[in-house]
């Protein structure tokens, strides 16, 4: 019977943590398939990780693009103390998933400890799916970027980390899309961020900052939607009077969800928030009008004094919302709304606050505190006072509330006073001059050639005085171009306001222009000219004069051409590149510094 149970136990593979050498090593997948004992093996299709692989603090492992790798239990995952990179192209991403996935952890996931290098460990161009964390961060700052985290427990969790979160999507994760605390600081740019808190069974948001250290998140230029009826957009929460939170949420898009943004102060904790310049709309997923619907809610103390200006709250059950949360009227929170008197010019309003309600009713600011606060240089949708007042609770409504003072309303007339548009051919390029005679809540102006976007200027706010403006056209191609200015609110209304044609004529000779940005990571643009229609070859060499790669080629027309050229599987160092037209040929240096 001994040796039975002995050869049974014989049949089986047990493996265990696999931690790399801490000899300075720098690993490929292949490499932990030969050093891990079976931790890590190859898959008909890729690799599997059968347990967890601690990456020792001097060791580095690279995950090479269009890799897959399963992970075969719960344990499995990559814990780093050294250095950890995955870097795929967004035409052959890496990816990290599970054979049978059940939405709730399958696999431990990656996890950057105190001990790494963070200015190395990155996840770019890479899909993490059905993880317990997708990607966690401990007392380090790694990158995510241009990647895809799914299906996972949590998305992004982060203590005491300024980690960059930049240009990817986060979504249908169980819990939280993002979840930070103990002092985050991180970079959430330009992502997309939907569909998350699947449990839906208590609230987890999209976007939660925790109660404990000094979070100050920078949250710019995303898309927050579909959190259905148990999860916010954003929830910053602040507890105890020596803690704060000077986050700048920023330029967002935020609907669909439970609710916009709540800012949360208890104990005295300081919020410092600048809620600027989003558009914030149809949060009414959840059912109890009493529970949630708020486009921004301000809850606690009146150590919560957000700046709340340029932003568009509309179609929410509530648009904004200010509570203490004591069982009586209260002091609570101190929104800065807009002061035409304020020597701060940052606390301007210009906020557009309309249609809001339920039932039939507009809420579109309801004060439930005793503090008296303004919020003065706001667009309320109409320009009737009487109206506005119907829209607004406060003392007005019942005399324990303290009272809103919302005149003046902002002045709704038209934006910018244009006084002239022009377009000139200056050195086989085309300048444009524009110039306001006054501007009102203008943000921007956006230049379009021939339907094409080309540049992005910005405006001057509000201002009195005459601003002059220009841009030079470096591209425009031979023949007519149409330039159409258009100009841009803070609440994102875009309007025509000139249009001007120029005819360009042909370069007079053959050119080959330095690339830009130069050095650059990982792309830059090249530009040439052609004096008439030429094939072109345009090719990189190394600095020993061996042919790295062709960026275009073929037949091109005369005029000024650019092409981007993408060196991401490219070393850093120095390269050539060669422009070939016919019987031209020129070559220049450029710099690729990664």
């Amino acid at each position: 019977m001994k040796k039975l149970l002995i050869f049974l136990l014989l049949t089986f593979t047990v493996f265990g943590q696999y931690t790399t050498p801490g000899t300075g090593v720098e690993w490929t997948l292949d490499d932990l398939v030969t050093n891990s004992g079976g931790v890590v093996t190859t898959s008909t299709d890729g690799y599997d990780v059968n347990e967890e692989v601690l990456i020792s603090q001097s060791d580095k492992v690279t995950i090479a693009a269009g890799t897959t790798v399963y992970f075969t239990n719960s344990n499995a995952g990559f814990e780093v103390e050294g250095t950890f990179s995955a870097v795929g192209t967004a035409d052959n991403m890496v990816t990290f998933t599970a054979y049978s996935p059940a939405n709730v952890g399958d696999w431990a996931g990656i996890y950057f400890k105190e001990e790494s290098d963070a200015a190395n460990c990155k996840l770019a161009y890479t899909k993490v799916e059905y993880a317990d964390y997708g990607f966690r961060a401990l007392s380090t700052s790694p990158t995510l970027e241009n990647s895809h985290i799914l299906n996972c427990n949590y998305g992004v969790r982060l203590s005491s980390s300024d980690a960059m979160i930049m240009n990817n999507t986060i979504e249908y994760c169980y819990g939280y899309g993002i979840a930070m605390t103990l002092g985050s600081n991180p970079t959430i740019d330009n992502n997309v961020i939907r569909y998350n808190n699947v449990e839906q069974s208590s609230f987890k948001n999209q976007i939660a900052v925790g109660i404990q250290g000094d979070s100050s998140p920078i949250i710019t230029n995303n898309k927050i939607y579909g959190g259905g009826a148990m999860a916010g957009g954003i929830s910053i929460w602040v507890y105890g009077a020596t803690l704060f939170s000077n986050a700048e949420i920023v330029n967002n898009e935020i609907y669909d969800n439970a609710f916009g943004i709540t800012l949360y102060s208890s104990s005295n904790g300081v919020v410092n928030v600048k809620v600027v310049g989003n558009y914030i709309h149809n949060n009414d997923k959840n059912p109890d009008p009493m529970a949630a619907g708020s486009g921004i809610n301000l809850y606690g103390s009146s150590f919560n004094t957000p700046l709340i200006a340029w932003n568009t709250i509309t179609e929410n059950v509530w648009g904004i919302t200010v509570m203490s949360g004591a069982t009586t009227v209260s002091p609570g929170p101190l929104p800065k709304l807009g002061n035409v008197n304020d020597a701060d010019t940052s606390n301007s309003g210009n906020n557009r606050i309309f249609n809001n309600g339920y039932d039939g009713d507009v809420y579109d600011l309801y004060n439930n505190t005793s503090e008296a606060f303004l919020a003065q240089n706001n667009d309320w949708g109409t320009n009737d006072l009487a109206e506005v007042e119907d829209h607004i609770y406060h003392s007005v409504d019942n005399s324990a509330y303290g009272e809103v003072t919302f005149s003046p309303l902002k002045n709704t007339s038209v934006p910018v006073e244009l006084t002239g548009f022009s377009a000139v051919q200056v050195n086989g390029a085309v300048k444009l001059d524009w110039t306001t005679a006054t501007e009102l809540n203008n943000k921007e102006f956006q230049v379009y050639r021939n339907q094409e976007l080309i540049a992005t200027v910005d405006g001057q706010g509000t201002k009195a005085e005459a601003t002059s403006y220009s841009f030079t056209d470096k591209y425009a191609v031979t023949g007519v171009n149409t330039y159409k200015l258009f100009q841009i609110d803070y609440d994102g209304t875009t309007t025509l306001v000139a249009s001007v044609e120029v005819e360009l004529d042909a370069p007079v000779e053959f050119a080959l222009g330095q690339n830009y940005p130069n050095p650059f990571n990982p792309s830059t643009t090249i530009s040439f000219t052609l004096p008439e229609q030429s094939e072109v070859k345009l090719v990189v060499y190394n600095m020993i004069g061996e042919l790295v790669t062709e960026i275009t080629s073929g037949s091109f027309d005369a005029g000024f051409h650019q092409v981007n050229f993408d060196a991401s599987q490219l070393s850093s160092g120095a390269y050539i590149y060669q422009l070939s037209a016919g019987n031209f040929v020129q070559t220049r240096k450029m710099m690729l510094m990664k």
